[in-house]
């Protein structure tokens, strides 16, 4: 009996110990303030595949999920959404310590705010055109895929009659319109 009452004793204190490691502190905090994000939308994708508001309750549903790999999304109103992968295995706690989202700037559209594109490439004007491409474009459509429109019956220029210009096709000549074969 005195046994009996020592192994149990070993094994509460032991899963009290587990438990204690899972619970208490929160799962997703702010990484400047390091407070709790409240409202933070989880999406999982894996074996269970399922989206979810998570609240204080956050480490036992991921404790909840079964053996394999899983895909974790968390977005939160005013964060960047972080993405992470995680693998669960068998009677294991869920693996995630606290996890950081970073705030957004305030007043801006995100990080690309400070970018600034130029089309200047030191030769003044040189990379302007005054002419549309699609106008003077190849008559291979391979070599200008974007300026034509593909047909099932038949292949004709944008702007052209095709009766009156030849078509090439990969420099093969394509000028009848049923059969596709040069006339």
């Amino acid at each position: 009996m005195n046994k009996l009452i020592t192994v149990l004793a070993c094994t509460l204190s032991f899963a009290s110990v587990g438990l204690g490691q899972t619970t208490g502190e929160p799962l997703v905090i702010d990484s400047q303030s390091g407070k709790p994000v409240a409202k933070v939308h989880v999406s999982i994708y894996g074996p269970v595949a399922k989206k979810m508001l998570l609240g204080q309750d956050a480490r036992s549903v991921l404790a909840l999920l079964p053996k394999g790999r899983y895909t974790l999304t968390f977005s939160a109103e005013g964060y960047e959404t972080k993405q992470i992968e995680l693998v669960k295995q068998e009677n294991e706690a869920s693996g995630l310590k606290q996890l950081k989202l970073v705030a957004l700037r305030e007043g801006g559209n995100g990080r690309y705010d400070d970018l600034i594109v130029s089309e200047e490439d030191g030769n003044g004007a040189a990379g302007m055109q005054d002419r549309v491409t699609l106008l003077t474009s190849s008559r291979d459509p391979f070599l200008s895929a974007s300026g034509y429109v593909f047909s099932t019956a038949r292949f004709r220029n944008r702007g052209y009659d095709s009766q009156y210009n030849e078509q090439m096709l990969n420099g093969i000549g394509m000028n009848d319109l049923n059969s596709g074969y040069s006339a």
